[in-house]
């Protein structure tokens, strides 16, 4: 920039908070390898056949319902009472099934990590629900808590656990058995 005084032209210097930093290669190389690595690493659109998953910790909000992140997910295919829920047996007397479920689930993914897939590619059912298989340590969590007896094959995909429910009511576990 040069300015005009008196006839002499002046060369004025730039104001140092105006100054465009000076770059070396290796923060061009550094920025290139940044927008390469963006390119590529970018999610990548799922696979017709491919199913997304949720992992995480879990919590635990009743027996047969959990939240990994922002997500709450229902175990598929099973029904267990609710967290407040009071069942009776016998002659009358109550216990805490509800408790007693959810005691069971947060047992089973206590310190772990637990993987849902959803049997459809939105992870929602009709209601808007998310709806998913999980597994904690490889171990199917909704097979569990119905071979444990604190849940009951119920909904779409119920008949695979059936047999498992048939199982638990002959040896009178969870919700079957003689409190």
């Amino acid at each position: 920039m040069t300015a005009v005084t008196g006839g002499k032209k002046i060369r004025q210097g730039i104001d140092p908070a105006h100054r465009r930093p000076k770059t070396n290669m290796m923060s061009r190389l550094l920025l290139i390898a940044a927008v390469l690595f963006m390119a590529f690493a970018a999610p990548r659109a799922i696979d017709a056949g491919e199913r997304p998953t949720v992992r995480g910790p879990a919590r635990v909000i009743d027996g047969d319902e959990l939240q990994i992140g922002a997500l709450r997910i229902h175990l598929e295919g099973i029904r267990a009472p609710d967290a407040t829920a009071v069942c009776r047996r016998g002659a009358g007397r109550t216990y805490d099934c509800g408790r007693q479920a959810t005691e069971w689930l947060v047992s089973a993914t206590f310190g772990r990590t637990v993987v849902c897939v959803p049997e459809r590619a939105n992870f929602t059912d009709t209601m808007g629900r998310a709806r998913a298989t999980c597994f904690a340590d490889g171990r199917n969590l909704n097979a569990g808590l119905v071979a444990a007896g604190w849940a009951r094959a119920e909904g779409d995909n119920a008949s695979r656990y059936t047999s498992i429910q048939s199982a638990a009511e002959t040896a009178k576990r969870g919700l079957w058995a003689d409190h």
